[in-house]
């Protein structure tokens, strides 16, 4: 039966969705799921018995260390540079 939880549809993720999202092998994901939880990782839905999409992407985003916003300031001179004088 295929997983329908990898597709784009889906706001559950299985293991298998969990797995790749992070990059690693599904062995990787079980062997540290109680660690990554333990992290703040969310847990699974007692409904359900997946993880929630959202909260999975939530997790990673606050664990990046450079924001969008200073990506984009960084990229954008401010009003009024010359650039060409450097």
């Amino acid at each position: 039966m295929a997983d329908l939880t990898l597709t784009k549809d889906s706001l559950y993720g299985s293991e298998q969705w969990c797995a790749t999202t992070l990059g690693k092998s599904i062995d990787w994901w079980r062997r540290n799921r109680s660690t990554l939880e333990g992290d703040g990782f969310p847990p699974r839905d007692p409904l359900t018995n997946q993880t929630i999409k959202a909260d999975v992407i939530a997790w990673i985003n606050k664990r990046r260390k450079i924001e969008d916003h200073a990506i984009v300031e960084h990229r954008q001179p401010q009003a009024g540079v010359n650039l060409d004088a450097l």
